[in-house]
């Protein structure tokens, strides 16, 4: 009797470790927290001139899948005739993310949008002010944002006169990329230079200056991005807008 009752323990006690290893298992398998996302990564860039009304050019973005966050940066200069009035990207219409108050420097985004070569148009009115008036854009593509909240955070600053323009913007998470664009009026075709971030694309055309930056902001919390330039500039617009991960 007392074997049968030593056979029947051992084969309980079998049963309850091999359910507690397979616990053990599964317990060292599932993270203990969860993972940091990854930084949103810049899968392609295309800077283009505009002189006429409803400009339009062509991107190329990530033809390997979808995932896609397009965003459009729009320099000019100060002239209170003229806006741009909207952008799209493959025939969809852009979201507009923030102006200056002068409407100096304008931000746009599309979430999951279409890959390959696209065409990315803007309305500028009015036709007299486009046609006159140089403006520079610039279109990202980018990867491993989070679409469905893609802004983490915003930021602008304008100013009358200077010859340096920065402002801080505070992101709420850790690895967000920040983009940036500057407009401004000069007529001294000063050297432009990018403080605290990586440039894309600077520089100066007729009577403006432009520039077009990023910065991978590791972790939360307060980032200054600005430039400056090598002579005095009048009216000075910044835009920041902080992209979310994934």
């Amino acid at each position: 009797m007392s074997h049968l009752f030593l056979k029947f323990y051992i084969k309980r006690a079998c049963i309850f470790f091999s359910l507690l290893s397979g616990v053990l298992v599964a317990s060292a398998l599932l993270p203990n927290q969860a993972s940091a996302s990854a930084m949103p990564e810049i899968d392609n860039t295309t800077t283009s001139n505009i002189y006429t009304n409803d400009f339009s050019f062509s991107h190329t973005g990530d033809s390997s899948g979808e995932n896609l966050l397009a965003v459009v940066l729009v320099s000019h200069r100060y002239d209170a005739l003229g806006s741009v009035e909207s952008v799209t990207y493959g025939g969809e219409t852009m979201t507009l993310a923030s102006t200056t108050g002068e409407g100096l420097a304008y931000i746009y985004y599309l979430a999951d949008a279409p890959t390959g070569t696209q065409t990315v148009s803007l309305d500028i009115l009015p036709a007299a002010y486009a046609a006159g008036r140089p403006v520079i854009a610039t279109t990202i593509t980018i990867t491993g944002a989070d679409l469905d909240n893609p802004i983490d955070s915003l930021a602008r600053y304008d100013s009358a006169s200077d010859n340096s323009i920065d402002t801080t913007i505070t992101t709420t998470q850790d690895n967000v990329l920040i983009l940036d664009v500057l407009g401004a009026t000069t007529g001294n075709n000063p050297t432009v230079t990018g403080t605290d971030h990586t440039s894309i694309q600077d520089g100066t055309y007729s009577y403006g200056i432009y520039g077009f930056g990023y910065k991978e902001a590791s972790t939360a919390g307060n980032h200054t991005l600005g430039w400056s330039t090598s002579n005095q500039t009048n009216d000075l617009g910044l835009a920041l807008i902080g992209i979310a991960p994934y």
